[in-house]
């Protein structure tokens, strides 16, 4: 995606997720079932489709006689109360003028903006996402588009950036075989020819397409394409955005999955917009709020906890308002799940209570995530509302709040915080344990959707929690006095832990008497992460450099399938030992959530550094912290 700035977490790397915001990965789907349509009586649409609002106070049908009578001035409308994001404004009344090309009838319903750079790769993917919806909706939404070349050359805004290179020429190409009634034509055609942006290949493709072609050398070399560009830039600089793509459904902002069904949803609801619809109310969580909810999955109902689960003084799993929840990992959730008499929720029903209605597995894999969008996106209604739950906290400095306490957060059937805050463990075993919801960092992609199973069940640090379900209501009367604080242990300054065993590559095991004696730079690292790759040569080269002085380099892998650590080393010849742990239960000893994350451990096994990522400019004080110990 083209953008001035980026961003994203250790755990969002992992989820199939594709943001607006930032692209992730991709997640592609089918189409959205008409069941939908029914949801949206739920919170936030109103404020998408601000004539909801306004129609739910219109009163009853009159008479001719009584109308004329009580004829009185239209009132205007209620807007949306727009919010500046990293993207842009949340809401945006967007003109449509003369220079833009578009599609569809000018009174459709529904008009959908595009904004987008011919270089950019997701952009293309958002065109091959709406290919579909255009002949679906044809005469019922109206398709408008708006360039934002990532180049210098043609968009002031980029300063001496040339981001992409042919960004530019190809949008004042389409420009040309706009004049000519060509320009969806050419817009198909320059994303099939991505970065084939020459300009003979400009040209050729204008003659591919029957153009004159002496028209399009004259427009092409004119001041009109560069003048309707900078029209739509200036607009872009009205609306905050610096980057591509962004989409707009009658002037609201898109969040979230723009695959095609996510927008099909999108629409839908906005032709909907004729029918009433009635927000949730948001409702402050006290000790009379219920502690189970009853939900229906396919085969029945059952119960799920209304908060994330704290843990009580005897070990129980409680669902209590207003504390801190548990940080746990997979196995502390069963545990504590058990001995309150409940269980692990399976992914079904996470999925049912947050979607408002029975989940499918519409692919007959045991995931519930990957078919159609069916029901909320998210848990509190069909749109991303920021600050309606704990999601937007920065990624470094941020941290998750108490249960309950952000009474948005909150389905139209009473569950509190489905979406951010904390991750949620489910799953039947440890083999099918995965996280579910996203946590105080993930914005717009903390949905109904959001399933992260990149760790394995071991995993523990502040960002991930879990809560409890049942076959039948269980009574729950614990008070906040009842729960027991909920913390992460430090270890730097502390020695390994003492039940540290994990099988070695080439054979072997790993345990704490590997560590005594010298001077270790232990590391975890994941396959997919890029930067544990960038600092494999370092670690290699310092093994070699001071080997004899008593030093060595400890790599433990977290992939879930170990084979997939071994196919990541396989390449690097590494001269360093290599631990494996699936599980990871060794990232909740050394309380970790990035990816990679190193330690300098002392001759005597004591942790005297963290260092999280790997860094050029934090070399330097790496390599004096282990000659210190040396």
């Amino acid at each position: 995606m083209g953008s001035l700035t980026s961003g994203g977490g250790p755990i969002g790397q992992s989820v199939a997720v594709l943001l607006i915001t930032g692209a992730i990965s991709v997640g592609i789907f089918s189409s959205v079932e008409s069941s939908m349509a029914e949801e949206t009586k739920t919170a936030g649409a109103a404020e998408m489709f601000p004539e909801l609002a306004e129609q739910e106070k219109q009163p009853a049908a009159e008479t001719a006689t009584d109308t004329a009578s009580k004829a009185q001035p239209a009132k205007p409308k209620a807007k949306p109360k727009a919010k500046l994001t990293d993207n842009g404004w949340s809401y945006y009344e967007i003109p449509v003028e003369a220079h833009n090309p578009t599609i569809g009838p000018e009174n459709a319903p529904v008009t959908i903006t595009v904004i987008k750079d011919f270089e950019c790769s997701f952009c293309k993917f958002v065109t091959y996402q709406t290919k579909a919806l255009k002949k679906t909706y044809k005469d019922q939404v109206r398709w408008v588009f708006k360039h934002y070349p990532m180049n210098a050359d043609c968009n002031y805004r980029m300063g001496s950036s040339r981001m992409h290179e042919g960004a530019c020429r190809s949008a004042f190409a389409s420009v040309c075989a706009q004049e000519q009634g060509k320009f969806w034509e050419m817009h198909d055609l320059l994303y099939q020819k991505q970065k084939q942006f020459s300009g003979a290949q400009l040209r050729g493709y204008a003659e591919k397409l029957g153009m004159d072609l002496a028209a399009y050398d004259a427009c092409y070399a004119s001041d009109r394409p560069a003048a309707a560009i900078k029209k739509d830039v200036v607009l872009a600089s009205k609306m905050r955005i610096n980057g591509t793509p962004r989409i707009y459904i009658n002037n609201r902002a898109v969040t979230g999955s723009v695959a095609k069904d996510v927008l099909d949803y999108y629409i839908q609801l906005a032709m909907k917009a004729s029918t009433p619809m009635e927000a949730a109310k948001a409702e402050v969580a006290s000790e009379s709020t219920a502690r189970m909810i009853k939900v229906k999955k396919k085969s029945g109902d059952f119960w799920i906890d209304a908060f994330e689960s704290s843990v009580d003084k005897s070990g129980k799993a409680v669902s209590v308002p207003n504390v801190m929840p548990s940080f746990s990992s997979w196995f502390d959730a069963d545990k504590a799940c058990k001995a309150a008499g409940k269980r692990m929720c399976t992914e079904e029903e996470w999925v049912s209570a947050c979607i408002g209605e029975p989940a499918n597995d519409h692919n007959n894999n045991g995931k519930f995530v990957d078919g159609p969008v069916v029901g909320r996106l998210y848990p509190y209604g069909p749109f991303y509302e920021k600050d309606t739950c704990r999601d937007s906290e920065d990624k470094l400095s941020g941290k998750p709040t108490k249960t309950g306490s952000m009474p948005g957060c909150r389905t139209p059937e009473g569950i509190y915080d489905l979406s951010g805050n904390l991750y949620e463990w489910i799953g039947e075993s440890a083999d099918d344990a995965a996280m579910m919801g996203g946590d105080f960092r993930t914005k717009t992609s903390g949905t109904c959707r959001r399933r992260a199973a990149t760790y394995g069940a071991g995993y523990k640090n502040d960002t991930i929690g879990f809560r409890c379900c049942a076959d039948a209501q269980v009574k729950d009367v614990a008070t906040a006095s009842d729960v027991r604080a909920t913390e992460i242990t430090e270890i730097v300054g502390k020695g390994i832990p003492d039940d540290l065993v994990l099988d070695l590559r080439g054979g072997g095991k790993l345990d704490k008497s590997l560590f005594k004696g010298k001077v270790t730079y232990l590391t975890f690292f994941a396959s997919w992460c890029g930067n544990c790759r960038k600092q494999m040569p370092a670690m290699k080269l310092w093994e070699d450099e001071w080997k004899k002085q008593g030093f060595q380099v400890i790599a433990i892998n977290v992939d879930r399938k170990r084979e997939r650590g071994d196919k990541y080393v396989v390449g690097l010849d590494p001269n360093f030992k290599i631990a494996y742990d699936p599980s990871a239960r060794t990232m909740t000893d050394f309380d970790i959530n990035a990816m990679p994350t190193n330690f300098i451990v002392d001759r005597k096994g004591k942790i005297t550094k963290r260092i999280v990522g790997y860094k050029d400019k934090e070399i330097a004080s790496t390599r004096k912290a282990i000659q210190d110990l040396l």
